[in-house]
């Protein structure tokens, strides 16, 4: 009687592992059609382009920000010099200052690229998945 109910047992297990992985095929299956029919990998791949191209706009806007504060910051020195030199007084080697007003300016483009590499990351992990079910529904 004890075995007749392990195996009774068992075979409900395997039947309801069966059941489930079937509903699972089959709801993976309509999440793959629905995905098609919206055009989700094409909509998303568009977003990562538009986002790739926003961080390279901010990269450039970052070395712009740098490359003003240097060119302001030797022409600076380059006036103190010349009056230096005006003056009679020997020219002056100026170190870099350890507060910088570009570093200020460069901050908000700083947060912005770090929100856009994350929203570029979510992207492409959002992307990956609908490979990954794509290819889940072909293997099956």
């Amino acid at each position: 009687m004890k075995e007749k109910l392990f195996e009774v047992k068992a075979e409900i297990k395997a039947k309801a592992g069966e059941i489930v992985t079937a509903v699972k095929q089959k709801g993976k299956v309509a999440l793959n059609k629905v995905s098609e029919f919206l055009g989700i990998k094409k909509k998303l791949q568009n977003i990562r382009q538009n986002v790739q191209e926003s961080i390279a706009d901010v990269d450039k806007s970052i070395g712009k920000i740098d490359d003003f504060g240097t060119g302001m910051r030797e022409a600076g020195q380059k006036i103190a010099n010349t009056f230096r030199t005006f003056a009679d007084k020997p020219e002056k080697e100026y170190g870099e200052k350890k507060f910088s007003k570009t570093e200020l300016i460069k901050k908000p483009f700083q947060a912005k690229r770090k929100l856009l590499c994350g929203i570029l990351n979510c992207a492409d992990a959002a992307i990956e998945k609908t490979e990954q079910l794509a290819a889940d529904v072909k293997q099956y």
